[in-house]
């Protein structure tokens, strides 16, 4: 058996440098990147964020070694373009994302209990939290709307193109179950004007999704939510049920437990599942989403053939399928 080179063992060692981000999140969370937003000094820095001046020399000269900051005469500082990231008032974002008090941070948090995860078979989550993902996103800690911003953003053109291809009759009625703010449910009803829609979640995502609809006037008056818990009761009477993203958050027995339930909410179902298809999306993205969905929720991604495997066994009929782009599949499905 071979030994591992120095290169290789350096090359790996690099690969699990936890520090750049801890680095990161550090200069976000004390304000220390926002003080970094025009020149300055570290006297001028350490006085604004109230912190100790050599932990800020240190941390300035770490990021500086990153490419993060850039200096000018020896004393002065401030953001390089990629530094710049790290602002509030960047439009990507990545401040929200790396500050200690996002929903993100709780996430990687959880991840320190993935050896306690895989011996148990219990999310990381719920062993870090005490609580499940989605029960954790409380309306007052504002998880709800960084969760959901990042979830629109992402799915922006797969939620386009499936209203071009959903087939329903006009004046129908679309129920999305675990509907998040609705965003295949919005992207439909925006396309078709004389359909209505019904968005079902937990109660504090249907408060928010609520407000978020109220601000878009091509669903205003045409889109309500209904507060429910999908594994408990799926309303009846809709056209057309829409279940997006959902089953990649639950263990086989869960999610076919919940398409059963949907088939049996009314004498006929029509139901479209929207999924990222383990057999559409590129590997590297498979291996990594498989790994954090059994960390957070103890779901997976599944491939096309078991989302039809899946809907057979919870009583439903494949009657048409069609890949929206980036690996994402869209199965229409009825009750059989």
């Amino acid at each position: 058996m071979t030994t591992a080179s120095p290169e290789l063992a350096a090359e790996w060692a690099e690969r699990m440098n936890p520090l750049p981000g801890h680095a990161v999140r550090a200069a976000v969370s004390t304000g220390l990147a926002e003080q970094l937003d025009t020149w300055t000094t570290l006297t001028s820095i350490h006085r604004a964020i109230d912190a100790d001046p050599t932990a800020v020399r240190v941390l300035v000269e770490y990021l500086e070694s990153l490419g993060l900051v850039e200096r000018e005469g020896g004393t002065k500082l401030r953001l390089t373009p990629a530094g710049r990231l790290m602002l509030v008032s960047d439009p990507y974002g990545f401040a929200q994302h790396w500050h200690t008090n996002s929903f993100a941070h709780r996430i990687e948090a959880a991840f320190a209990q993935l050896e306690e995860s895989v011996r148990t078979g219990t999310p990381c989550y719920e062993l870090a939290h005490r609580t499940n993902l989605y029960r954790d996103l409380r309306p007052d800690s504002g998880h709800l709307a960084e969760a959901f911003s990042s979830a629109k953003s992402l799915t922006q053109h797969s939620a386009r193109r499936l209203a071009e291809w959903i087939d329903i009759p006009e004046g129908s009625t679309i129920t999305e179950l675990g509907c998040g703010v609705g965003q295949y449910l919005c992207a439909v009803l925006s396309a078709r004007p004389s359909l209505t829609g019904v968005g079902v979640d937990l109660p504090a995502v249907v408060a928010h999704a609520e407000s978020d609809w109220a601000t878009q006037d091509d669903v205003q008056g045409r889109i309500r939510g209904m507060a429910c818990d999908i594994f408990e009761d799926v309303p009846t009477g809709a056209d057309l049920y829409l279940l997006c993203n959902v089953l990649v958050d639950l263990p086989e027995q869960r999610a076919t437990a919940l398409l059963g339930r949907v088939a049996r909410a009314d004498d006929e179902v029509r139901l479209v599942v929207v999924e990222l298809a383990s057999d559409l999306a590129p590997p590297a993205l498979v291996t990594h989403m498989n790994l954090h969905q059994f960390a957070m929720t103890g779901g997976r991604l599944r491939s096309s053939g078991e989302l039809r495997a899946i809907g057979e066994l919870a009583g439903f009929a494949c009657v048409d399928e069609t890949a929206l782009g980036g690996g994402i599949l869209a199965l229409s499905l009825l009750s059989s």
